[in-house]
């Protein structure tokens, strides 16, 4: 069942990537989904794990609305998402998720953009970046790359 929950939490992950690429938000009911759709399993198999998931949650969650309040770069959106999966994967992996999606939009708009407009900051900080897909694309590599190291 856990597993299930994961399966379709990536499901929702790429439906709000759909729609971040398409309208540059990340709705808040499709946040609530997946949020619940990983806290439920919780509740009915392993409630003593609740505690210690929120903590992470809330931990990546705080991280990265300080860095939302005082660098920018990210939508609010794109917090409470990291939040939610700092819930199901924890914290450190979660950091993980993040490195690979910060890594891998820099990577793909500097291949679209040209690396000339990735070094003109100014010109980058005035693109609008859709931040889901690549949180997602960072889900699926923490999720599976485990798989392939046992």
């Amino acid at each position: 069942m856990m597993l299930l929950s994961v399966y379709v939490g990536i499901g929702i992950c790429i439906l709000i990537s759909v729609i971040d690429v398409r309208n540059y938000i990340i709705p808040d009911m499709l946040l609530c989904v997946l949020a619940l759709i990983f806290f439920i399993p919780d509740i009915i198999f392993v409630p003593k794990q609740i505690p210690l998931q929120l903590v992470q949650g809330l931990a990546i969650f705080l991280l990265f609305a300080l860095i939302y309040r005082f660098v920018g770069g990210l939508g609010f959106g794109d917090v409470k998402m990291i939040g939610i999966l700092g819930y199901r994967f924890g914290f450190l992996s979660s950091v993980l998720i993040c490195l690979f999606a910060s890594v891998s939009a820099l990577v793909f708009y500097g291949i679209k953009y040209g690396i000339s407009t990735v070094s003109n900051k100014n010109h980058l900080l005035l693109q609008k970046i859709p931040f889901a897909p690549f949180l997602t694309a960072g889900v699926v590599v923490v999720f599976v790359v485990p798989e392939f190291i046992r």
